[in-house]
């Protein structure tokens, strides 16, 4: 249930396939979580459940269908691995996250803001079938210096890159006519 193991001293976290559904908060603040392993049961990654975690790296399996607001903001993470078909990630998910590096394509639908919002990475790439860029999504982050768009992205939000005053390289794969439309 929500806040089941909140603010304990897990290190590791094995769920069984039969498991199919986490609580809201439920190891969030486990400063000592290094491990996840979400089994084949859950597909929604709730509100909060691995926020200020001690999490460095995390892959999120296929089945992952949604990953909830602020799910791992202000965690360890450094590196995110999407390995699911189709994901749609929701307002400040990784929000204040140390990552090297962001990158994802099409597979990862990005329906809040903040998304990304104040990580630490240093380049962002955007592979092909990205669409928008949203809200505030890579906002806040100094260390920001390149970020590669896809000819597919149709939109970018007047503050998706607010504040990174770093941003000097910003590459986009498509003709000067599309980035003029």
């Amino acid at each position: 249930g929500p806040q089941a193991f909140q603010n304990t001293g897990i290190k590791t976290l094995f769920r069984p396939n039969r498991l199919n559904f986490v609580g809201s908060s439920a190891f969030s603040d486990c400063k000592s979580l290094k491990m996840v392993d979400f089994g084949t049961g859950i597909t929604v990654i709730p509100w909060s459940c691995f926020a200020g975690t001690g999490l460095t790296t995390v892959t999120i399996p296929q089945q992952i269908t949604n990953i909830d607001g602020s799910a791992f903001a202000n965690s360890k993470l450094t590196n995110v691995v999407f390995e699911c078909d189709q994901v749609f990630i929701w307002e400040d998910a990784f929000r204040n996250c140390p990552m090297d590096k962001i990158e994802f394509g099409s597979n990862v639908i990005v329906e809040g803001g903040n998304v990304f919002a104040g990580t630490t990475a240093t380049q962002v790439k955007l592979n092909a079938g990205v669409t928008s860029i949203t809200y505030r999504e890579f906002a806040f982050n100094k260390n920001l210096v390149s970020v590669s768009i896809p000819e597919s992205v149709q939109w970018i939000d007047g503050t998706a890159f607010q504040g990174d005053t770093n941003l000097s390289h910003v590459l986009y794969s498509g003709t000067q006519a599309q980035w003029d439309m």
